[in-house]
C-alpha cells in the first residue's frame, strides 16, 4: 500500500510573519473589546474584599479637655484624681470606640485580614491602617501625658490606681500593635505575614 504525505488544512496566511500580524491585530481586537468588562469584574472583586472597618473619633483631643462634657461615670473623691481621670477615661474610651468597642475583636479581624490579602489589596489595608495610627497619635499623645502625670503625682495604691494603669498600659499596647504592623510591612510581606501566623504582634 503506497502511503502519502497528509496535506492538512490550508494555510489562512502566506507567510509566518503575516500571521503573526493577523494575530496580534485578533488580540488587540480582543482586548479593546473585553477592556471594559475586565474593568468592571475588578472593580466588583475589589467591592468584594474585605477591609479593615474603622470610624474616626467623634471628639477632638481639645474636646475631650473641655470640662463641660458630662461625667457618666464613677469618679474618685479626691478632686484633683478626679479631674486626671476624668481626662484619662474620656481618651481611652474616644479610641476604645473607635475599634468598635472591643479593642481585641478589632485586632483579630484587622489580623485576619491581613493575614488573607495580597497584593494592593494587601497595600491598601496596611494605608489604611498608617491613616489611623495618624488619626490615633494625638489621643495616644494625650494618653501617655495624662497617665504619667498620675505616675508622678498621685499613685493611688487602690482600685482607681489599677483602673489609670489598665487604661495607660491599654493605650501604649494598641499603638505598639499598629505601629509594629506598619513596621513589619516595610520590611516585607513574607515577615509580616510571619509574626501574624506565629501571633507575634
Amino acid at each position: 500500500m503506497v502511503f502519502t504525505k497528509k496535506k492538512g488544512r490550508p494555510r489562512k496566511h502566506l507567510t509566518l510573519a503575516t500571521a503573526k500580524a493577523a494575530n496580534k491585530e485578533k488580540r488587540a481586537r480582543y482586548e479593546e473589546a473585553h477592556r471594559e468588562l475586565r474593568g468592571a469584574k475588578r472593580r466588583q472583586e475589589r467591592s468584594q474584599r474585605p477591609s479593615i472597618r474603622w470610624s474616626a473619633p467623634s471628639n477632638s483631643v481639645w474636646e475631650l479637655q473641655n470640662d463641660s462634657i458630662p461625667i457618666t461615670f464613677p469618679i474618685p473623691p479626691d478632686p484633683r484624681l478626679a479631674i486626671l481621670y476624668q481626662k484619662v477615661k474620656t481618651i481611652h474610651s474616644e479610641i476604645l470606640a473607635s475599634m468598635a468597642g472591643d479593642a481585641e475583636d478589632w485586632f483579630a479581624a484587622v489580623f485576619d485580614i491581613l493575614r488573607e490579602a495580597r497584593g494592593e489589596h494587601l497595600e491598601a489595608n496596611v494605608e489604611r491602617l498608617g491613616l489611623i495610627l495618624r488619626t490615633l497619635n494625638p489621643y495616644f499623645h494625650a494618653m501617655d501625658i495624662a497617665y504619667d502625670t498620675y505616675t508622678v503625682f498621685f499613685r493611688d495604691t487602690g482600685t482607681w490606681g489599677a483602673q489609670f494603669t489598665t487604661m495607660g498600659l491599654e493605650s501604649g499596647a494598641w499603638k505598639g500593635r499598629i505601629q509594629r504592623v506598619l513596621d513589619a510591612y516595610g520590611v516585607g510581606t513574607k515577615y509580616l505575614k510571619g509574626l501574624i501566623e506565629h501571633n507575634e504582634i
